[in-house]
This record gives structure tokens, sequence and C-alpha cells, in this order.
């Protein structure tokens, strides 16, 4: 055989046998850090939107001045416009019907946020938990 002596043409990709076995490998099913923390589903916009509205009460919270009534300061009308917020967020998730992988990580959503309250147990915490997990949301992003 002899060695290839020209340069390629443009249009001819050179092949790669690294990348090569590297997708083989992906193709019979051995499992990549990169596939492994691949979410299988997301949120719907309204889970999203919740997620967002709790790190924003999360960082309220941290700046939060102390004062205790609501209306006093502006940190605590924040902090209590973003609990309306919530749940308003909250009821409409519980108002919708639950039949696809997305709704129902959005009702995992709700359920880790009502679990920092001490509203659920530690088997709902585990079930919320495996559930967010396939969204690849940490369950840490769900509470204050």
């Amino acid at each position: 055989m002899r060695k290839a002596t020209d340069d390629l043409p443009p249009n001819v990709i050179p092949l790669n046998r690294r990348l090569l076995l590297g997708s083989l490998i992906g193709a019979v099913g051995v499992p990549s850090a990169a596939h492994a923390a691949a979410p299988i589903a997301r949120p719907t916009l309204l889970g999203v939107a919740l997620l967002a509205a709790i790190a924003e009460l999360r960082v309220a919270w941290q700046q939060h001045d102390g004062s205790d009534l609501p209306g006093v300061s502006p940190s605590a009308r924040r902090i209590a416009a973003l609990d309306r917020r919530i749940d308003a967020l909250c009821d409409r998730i519980a108002r919708r019907p639950a039949g696809e992988l997305p709704a129902v990580i959005d009702r995992a959503i709700v359920a880790a946020f009502a679990a920092e309250a001490g509203e659920a147990g530690p088997e709902a915490r585990g079930l919320t938990a495996a559930v967010l997990e396939l969204a690849g949301v940490a369950p840490e992003a769900c509470t204050v």
C-alpha cells in the first residue's frame, strides 16, 4: 500500500479513529459521563418560571435586612411579592393535568419546594429527588 503524499481536497474530512471508536462505544451502550448527565426531560415553561422565582426568592432572603413586617422595608415587600408569585405558579401547576413527563417534573419541583417547609416525608423527598434527577434539576435548586 502506498502512502498518500498529496493534500486532501477541501471537501473531504479526514477520519479520526478516536472519535469513531468513541461513537462506536456509545452505540453499543457503554455510558459515558456526558450521556449519564443528560436530562431525559425538562420542566415546562411554568416549571422554569417557578425555578427562576425560587432562585430570586433565595437571593432576596440573602439580601434581606431583617425586617419582619411585610410592607415596612423594601426587602420584606420583595419577599412577600415573590411568595405570592411562587404560590400562584404552584397553584397553576397543580391545576394542570400531569399527563406527560414535563408536567410531572413541574409537580416534583413544587413538592421539593413544599418539602423545605417540612410538608413531605422522607419517601416523598426520595421520589421527588428521583423525578428531578430525570430532568437534571438539583433538589437544592427548588429550595430557598
